[in-house]
């Protein structure tokens, strides 16, 4: 994500694309990356639970609602 972002950047930078097109890559891109990192915060967590021993609890989009792992 990062080395699209800044790719796209240097684009609008050189004029090779517009700064309206270059502002919204940039904010998908941005938003994507706020996705991943929120995926690998919640599996660390889900590891972290698993190594104390507590109950994992499955929050995920079409898990069972408060389903143990």
């Amino acid at each position: 994500m990062i080395r699209a972002l800044s790719k796209t950047i240097r684009a609008m930078a050189d004029g090779t694309l517009s700064t309206t097109d270059g502002a919204r890559i940039s904010n998908a891109l941005g938003i994507m990356r706020a996705c991943l990192e929120t995926q690998q915060l919640e599996e660390l967590g889900r590891r972290l639970d698993e190594v104390e021993g507590t109950p994992v609890l499955d929050f995920r989009p079409g898990a069972a609602q408060g389903r143990l792992q």
